[in-house]
């Protein structure tokens, strides 16, 4: 496009490659594509533009210079990236530039989506030959808009090569009960053990060395995550639709249990008795507990923690503080500085799961 090529014409302007770090990307196998995608060097880092969907640069604060992204060469560095001067509006993917963009490439692969880690993964995958891909700026930072992004790309199956840390994992968490009931099927691949807990598909891409089709047969062959949504350590808000099409919102507790696909209605139903409520609870919160059998302490109380049943707390979702008592059947949460009783929370758990009855 006419909006592409001018700011090509801008990034040669504003700073040509140099051979000393544009070295770097040649050992990652990304440097080609590197370029085609406008990366630069400056004295610290790389600069580089960012799309929207249908390849056009996002418009940036300064018109003669599209470059709003920045990577430091050190991967140690702090910032390690940094928006230029700002975040651009409508900057939540890193997607690829021109020839119709992310847009074009997922509508050929009918409805296919590859998500990778970041944007040297994501120049991995280009120089591989695989164009329907993205990332998010942070593994974790999924954008609100997410569902209704994939959908008018006509994303029907998001693959997922997530790192082998911490990290990898809670946002593959996040986004298994993200996507959860929306239609778009999720599958979460593991890429092999022997490349590190901290490798991405920049270095499987190496692993390969740099073979097209050695690295799309790894793809496809990577083990499958089966539970994904059971990921624990970073519990996200899904953001579903209501049947008024709105965005809501949904108690982390709650996300955690319909994630172990309990029929919490059911479970707390009110027409049951205090003793049989009681151990449906106890099972539906021992469900939650990451160690087997589940822990008490000798009063009684749960060693591990489960978020708020009754009320949205900051951090809640990655930090919780309530526990359960199995001996008098109740939850304390220290954010909220309070105990609620079996009764208060299986009205609440109803109230949560069915908020207009």
């Amino acid at each position: 496009t006419n909006t592409y090529m001018a700011t090509v014409t801008a990034v040669k302007t504003v700073a040509p490659m140099r051979s000393l770090f544009s070295e770097i990307l040649k050992r990652r196998g990304i440097l080609e594509a590197s370029r085609r995608q406008l990366w630069t060097e400056g004295e610290t880092g790389w600069f580089y533009p960012v799309f929207d969907m249908s390849g056009i640069p996002l418009p940036h604060p300064i018109p003669e210079n599209p470059l709003c992204r920045f990577k430091a060469y050190d991967s140690a560095a702090k910032p390690k990236y940094q928006w230029i001067p700002a975040k651009p509006p409508g900057a939540e993917y890193y997607v690829p530039g021109g020839s119709g963009g992310l847009a074009r490439a997922a509508r050929g692969t009918s409805g296919t989506l590859v998500l990778a880690n970041g944007e040297p993964s994501v120049l991995a995958c280009l120089a591989a030959g695989v164009d329907n891909v993205a990332s998010f700026f942070g593994e974790t930072s999924l954008p609100l808009t997410l569902i209704q992004d994939l959908r008018g790309l006509g994303v029907k199956r998001v693959l997922y090569y997530p790192d082998l840390d911490n990290t990898g994992k809670r946002a593959a968490g996040m986004l298994a009960r993200t996507l959860m009931d929306t239609g778009i099927e999720l599958q979460v691949f593991r890429l092999p053990e022997e490349l590190g807990e901290k490798a991405d598909l920049n270095d499987l891409w190496k692993e390969v060395n740099f073979d097209r089709s050695r690295f799309q047969r790894m793809l496809q062959s990577c083990e499958q995550e089966p539970h994904p949504e059971l990921f624990v350590g970073g519990c996200a808000v899904p953001r579903r639709l209501c049947c008024t099409g709105h965005s809501t919102l949904e108690l982390p507790l709650v996300t955690l249990l319909r994630a172990r696909k309990l029929d919490i209605p059911l479970l707390v139903h009110s027409s049951l008795s205090f003793q049989q409520l009681a151990l449906n609870v106890q099972f539906m919160l021992e469900r939650l507990c990451p160690t087997s059998p589940p822990e008490y302490c000798p009063k009684g109380f749960s060693t591990w923690v489960i978020p708020c049943p009754v009320a949205f707390h900051e951090h809640d979702h990655v930090k919780p503080s309530c526990t359960f008592n199995r001996n008098s059947s109740f939850v304390h949460c220290f954010k909220c500085g309070k105990s609620y009783r079996l009764r208060e929370l299986a009205a609440a758990l109803r109230a949560a799961v069915n908020p207009a009855g």
